[in-house]
């Protein structure tokens, strides 16, 4: 069922690089999001947009140890789908400067927050984790990884450090088939080290919490093209503000 391809290469490079990376990184967010619970439709409740990431698809590390009915799955996009949303506040707008180089950097509004929604491919589309960038007041990013409130209530709730173990849950394949999924997530000492290594608005060193989002800068063309023809049309005003 689960088989090895050619794009196993490519993605178990990236992981090697990007967890070495964040495993070198004395340090990590410290801040998180200003919510501790998410209604589970967040997104829709909140007006998210989509946007594509530059990057490849799941080249960014995702999980620890992902196994079903205790066979490892490697590459993980034969279980795990993803996508990228981001909602700035209303009627606000990403200042655009240039650095000395030439290079575009944007400043975001605080309130603004940037998702990276990881589902299970099976037969009900499960979330496995809903991570959230926040811009916080002094230009500090607040990270967190929200995950099904495991008491049942129809939430998500703010993933500690003290859940980062790897977890167990039954799920049904779209077959009808049972799945018993046994995965870890990642540490945010990993995601902190991926973002500071991809992201360009670089935090100074030792200043994680400033280390904003890898995926939607300046830099990605399906941000500058695609996204922001979207966000026109759904507000009817330009999300992009030069300076």
């Amino acid at each position: 069922m689960f088989q090895w391809t050619a794009k196993m290469g490519r993605i178990g490079f990236f992981l090697t690089i990007f967890a070495f990376i964040g495993g070198l990184s004395p340090s990590t967010w410290s801040a998180t999001p200003s919510s501790q619970r998410l209604p589970k439709n967040h997104l829709v409740e909140n007006h998210f947009l989509t946007f594509q990431s530059e990057l490849e698809p799941f080249s960014s590390p995702i999980a620890r140890d992902l196994t079903i009915n205790d066979e490892f799955i490697s590459p993980i996009d034969q279980i795990l789908s993803e996508s990228f949303w981001i909602s700035l506040p209303d009627q606000t707008q990403i200042l655009q400067t240039s650095a000395p180089t030439g290079e575009k950097r944007w400043q975001f509004p605080v309130g603004t927050q940037v998702a990276h929604e990881i589902k299970f491919k099976d037969a009900h589309q499960t979330l496995f984790e809903l991570r959230i960038l926040e811009k916080l007041p002094g230009e500090v990013w607040g990270f967190g990884a929200y995950i099904l409130n495991p008491n049942g209530d129809d939430d998500l709730i703010l993933q500690t450090e003290a859940m980062e173990q790897r977890r167990e849950l039954k799920l049904g394949s779209p077959e009808g088939r049972e799945w018993l999924v046994k995965i870890a997530p990642l540490r945010q000492r990993t995601c902190a080290g991926c973002h500071q290594a991809t992201t360009s608005n670089p935090a100074p060193e030792g200043e994680a919490d400033k280390v904003g989002p890898c995926g939607f800068t300046a830099a990605n063309p399906f941000v500058t093209g695609e996204w922001v023809q979207k966000f026109r049309a759904a507000k009817g005003y330009s999300p992009i503000l030069e300076r």
